[in-house]
């Protein structure tokens, strides 16, 4: 099972480095901000950033989904197992589940201090493209990684589901922190199906009561269904004022700055210290 999941890792890389750099592309014909200058400078930092998050996961190595799905089928471990929800209707399911998990553990970053502290540094750049997707602080991927293996275990999610879920959620968060102007219409419909760019974008606001809506990374119903959601006008507006105060300053000006920001910032609106 490990050469499997090794191969499952490695169609998932290829499949999130092209999808990537074609966003990208269509980020440069079909911008929906233009880029500040010299936004390759953090575009290399934000996937140096992403890499190092990367090779902490492959440290948790045994804690990776693939793994623990495989272990709970192999030991008929979790809910569904144990009740022998099996099938079609249990992948359906466990997909359901883990993005369910997902979002909860976005809202509670958003809520516990100690956990703002690490995804201060996903919302600390005040201009969005694709490569922000990668933009997260390697501990907290460490903490989601540990979250899904534990959502994993305790429902039994087949391992076509968790497969399933991991190519979906990093083509989805790609696509929705992409720098792309979709037509009004195409945008209204995709946000019924998935979390777009025009949706996502509220979340990353300046302003802390819509930072703190549209938790959804993949499935925009959550929000829906929790409250969460938001239908500010700021969406379609390029003068959207993205990030918080002092966070796209010297102290995110390398990645060693990057690393060291959950030291230096406390809540959603605080300036960096």
């Amino acid at each position: 099972m490990t050469l499997f999941a090794d191969q499952q890792l490695l169609v998932q890389a290829g499949l999130f480095s092209g999808w990537l750099g074609c966003l990208l592309l269509l980020e440069h014909w079909f911008a929906w901000r233009n880029a500040p200058l010299h936004r390759w400078r953090v575009r290399l930092r934000n996937l140096l950033l992403g890499g190092s998050g990367a090779l902490l996961g492959g440290l948790l190595a045994p804690l990776a989904s693939v793994q623990v799905a495989a272990w709970t089928s192999a030991h008929q471990f979790g809910l569904a197992n144990l009740a022998h929800f099996q099938g079609l209707g249990s992948s359906l399911a466990g997909y359901l589940a883990l993005d369910l998990a997902i979002y909860a553990q976005h809202r509670a970053s958003h809520r516990w201090r100690w956990f703002w502290r690490l995804h201060a540094t996903h919302h600390s750049e005040s201009h969005l493209d694709a490569t922000t997707a990668v933009r997260f602080h390697p501990l907290e991927i460490g903490v989601s990684l540990i979250w899904k293996a534990a959502t994993i275990a305790i429902i039994g999610v087949p391992v076509a589901a968790v497969i399933a879920f991991e190519v979906g959620l990093s083509i989805a968060v790609l696509f929705n922190h992409s720098n792309l102007a979709l037509p009004a219409r195409l945008a209204h419909v995709l946000g019924w199906l998935l979390v777009s760019p025009d949706m996502h974008r509220v979340h990353h606001s300046v302003q802390r009561h819509e930072a703190d809506t549209n938790f959804g990374f993949c499935l925009p119903w959550w929000d829906h269904l929790f409250g969460t959601y938001s239908r500010s006008a700021g969406n379609q507006d390029p003068s959207l004022r993205i990030g918080f105060p002092g966070g796209d300053g010297p102290a995110t000006g390398s990645l060693t700055a990057l690393l060291l920001l959950p030291l230096r910032i406390r809540r959603p609106n605080d300036r960096v210290a």
